[in-house]
């Protein structure tokens, strides 16, 4: 019997993008070497009848729900994603309104779990090796987004065991896949690594087995010896020779029926053993397009960024050309001296409201600002710069003598 492939993934706001693309393939170029492009039209969405945004449908989801005002954490899980299927043995052989069926009824079992208004997306590869498909669940209960509440440990587990039961009850032969394994997630060059040499290591245990071309026994020869003799009580007379042989073969013909029982049993596990392997490499196929494409996604980011640095850059470059401009044809200004330029740089920051830090900081802007008198500074604005910084260095002498004072009260107690 085939088993259920039932997988979840956690989707954040930087996954949608690269979901949205792969599950309706959007995208102009992909590394899944399982998809068909000449099979793509037969692909379908049970919850949408045309393309979506999924960022939009998710949040339109969540807003309809949602009770608080907050604002909902860059990091936060928005919809988790399923990935539901089973080998090409249980799909052999269906029809396309059986594997409809199929897909539909189990969009039905997550929607009585977790409500049809939170389903985002069933969409339905068929243009794949093995038809599955990719379900969006947003995780509202009770007026909050909480993936952890809605799928934690005990319903993840209810899942795997009332699934398979559900879609028996539809008429499906499947079943779960193997409770409580440590199975781990192949790559796509392990599993088919993995699948070749057991079938190489299979073909060679059946090539072992040694089926004798021609019987020990002459049947023919017996059969035509009893003839001439006659037959008594239905008895055939052989000779002592001929029965030695017609025991050996017996003998040989029971060992090889055992040897094909062990081989029929062999051959089960490994067919079990292909469909778990074929189900690991759907998830690390589907898990590697993911990771594409975030990367994808943040790689149009930075993209985005560097382009909106380089129109700052642009406006700052333009900026000093229109101010250069002015200085030399508006004001005669075409040089100024390196005191100026550091006094000018402290009455900048004055303007802007920031203060030296400490009074060593104060006395170093002082005696700058004081160098730069007979500059092309306006006087009343050194003197104004100076008689500030002045104020704000005697703030901080007062703070020192003051934590000072209180260091003897605290001895002198």
């Amino acid at each position: 019997m085939s088993m259920l492939v039932a997988r979840m993934q956690k989707m954040k706001s930087g996954n949608l993008g690269g979901i949205e693309r792969h599950n309706q393939r959007t995208f102009e170029n992909h590394s899944n070497p399982d998809i068909d492009p000449k099979k793509q039209d037969l692909n379908y969405d049970l919850v949408n009848d045309e393309p979506i945004n999924y960022k939009e449908k998710i949040q339109g989801i969540i807003d309809t729900q949602r009770e608080s005002q907050r604002a909902i954490r860059k990091d936060a899980v928005l919809v988790n994603e399923w990935i539901l299927t089973s080998n090409q043995e249980f799909f052999e052989g269906m029809s396309e309104q059986e594997t409809r069926k199929f897909f539909q009824d189990t969009l039905e079992y997550f929607s009585e779990k977790f409500g049809t208004q939170n389903m985002a997306y069933a969409q339905v590869h068929l243009d794949e090796t093995t038809p599955h498909m990719h379900l969006g669940v947003v995780p509202m209960t009770e007026g909050k987004l909480s993936g952890k509440t809605v799928f934690n440990r005990q319903t993840l587990k209810e899942i795997q065991s009332d699934l398979p039961e559900f879609l028996k009850g539809k008429g499906f032969n499947i079943e779960r896949g193997i409770e409580g394994s440590e199975r781990k997630n192949l790559s796509v060059a392990t599993y088919k690594k993995v699948v070749n040499e057991a079938k190489a290591e299979a073909e060679k245990e059946i090539s072992q087995i040694k089926v004798h071309k021609k019987p020990l026994v002459d049947l023919e020869g017996v059969k035509k010896r009893s003839k001439e003799k006659g037959v008594m009580n239905k008895r055939v007379e052989i000779s002592p020779e001929d029965f030695d042989k017609l025991l050996l073969t017996a003998k040989e013909n029971v060992k090889l029926r055992h040897v094909a029982r062990k081989k029929i049993k062999e051959n089960e596990d490994l067919d079990q053993k292909f469909d778990i392997l074929r189900n690991q490499y759907l998830v690390a196929v589907h898990k590697r397009q993911a990771a594409n494409d975030k990367l994808e996604n943040k790689n149009a980011e930075l993209l985005n960024e560097v382009k909106n640095l380089k129109q700052e850059l642009r406006t700052e470059i333009d900026k000093r050309i229109v101010y250069a401009d002015m200085l030399i044809n508006d004001f005669n200004v075409t040089a100024w001296s390196k005191e100026e330029t550091k006094a000018r740089l402290v009455l900048s920051k004055l303007d802007r409201g920031v203060e030296p830090s400490n009074v060593k900081q104060g006395q170093e802007w002082r005696e700058t600002l004081e160098k730069a008198r007979g500059s092309n500074i306006k006087p009343d604005r050194l003197e104004r710069g100076i008689s500030k910084i002045k104020e704000i260095i005697e703030k901080f002498k007062e703070k020192v003598l003051a934590r000072r004072k209180n260091k003897k009260q605290n001895r002198g107690r």
